[in-house]
């Protein structure tokens, strides 16, 4: 299991910023309409976006705002997992919390 910070608006309106995802591996292949945190290779965070197509070895995804798919095909290698829990701004009320300092 793991849990993951939504930052940006590419899954407006299904996440927002500040949401947190909890994910779980996924059984099976992942399938269209499965949301999905994967590690893309170039960039230096984790990104939650929506299945649109799935083969056997490879998905290729997309932000539910977003016009286009993601610019590379995502090996199951890099499928850090499938998100099943969506705590609405609680990464905000995170972030605040580590800000307090306690007696």
């Amino acid at each position: 299991m793991g849990c993951f910070l939504v930052r940006g608006k590419s899954m407006q309106p299904y996440l927002r910023d500040g949401d947190l995802v909890l994910t779980r591996r996924r059984r099976g292949r992942p399938r269209p309409g499965d949301v999905m945190v994967y590690r893309p290779e170039r960039l230096p965070f984790a990104v939650v976006h929506r299945v649109v197509e799935a083969d056997r070895d490879d998905v290729v995804l997309r932000g539910d705002a977003n016009s286009g798919s993601d610019p590379e095909k995502v090996s199951s290698g890099r499928v850090l997992g499938q998100v099943w829990c969506v705590l609405p701004q609680a990464g905000r009320l995170l972030s605040l919390l580590r800000k307090i300092k306690l007696p």
